[in-house]
């Protein structure tokens, strides 16, 4: 009669107990091969030197998801000041930073160089093109 009992309820939970579990990998898996879906950059500031380097600074970085990104990868489009609203050029690079699981920090307060610039281009979007798995 024991072992009728035991073996009914292993039948009952063991199932339900893998699922979960399976579920939650499955979530975890697709978080870590769809970083863009959970990164967000809502401000971020670029300006360019004479020299014609681009600087970023002050980027505001939302991370939705469970797990840690570092190192993201983003394109930012740039616009001519004479001719608004026409993207000319682009620039793509490596944010080079830690952001933890459900965050909404600021980033690159004294800026990083980040590509090409110009003062007669302003950066009209910013895109994350993807991330690591931080370790």
């Amino acid at each position: 009669m024991k072992v009728l009992l035991m073996s009914l309820f292993l039948a009952l939970f063991i199932p339900s107990f893998l699922t979960a579990d399976s579920a939650d990998n499955k979530k975890i898996k697709y978080m870590e091969s769809h970083p863009k879906s959970y990164i967000k950059i809502h401000d971020y500031s670029v300006y360019a030197t004479w020299g014609s380097v681009a600087i970023l600074h002050n980027v505001t970085i939302e991370n939705t998801s469970d797990i840690a990104f570092e190192n993201i990868k983003i394109r930012i489009c740039y616009s001519s000041l004479n001719r608004p609203g026409n993207v000319i050029s682009q620039e793509v690079g490596i944010i080079p930073v830690t952001v933890p699981p459900h965050s909404n920090n600021k980033y690159l307060r004294a800026g990083i160089p980040f590509g090409g610039g110009s003062q007669a281009m302003n950066a009209v979007d910013i895109q994350v093109l993807g991330a690591e798995v931080a370790n």
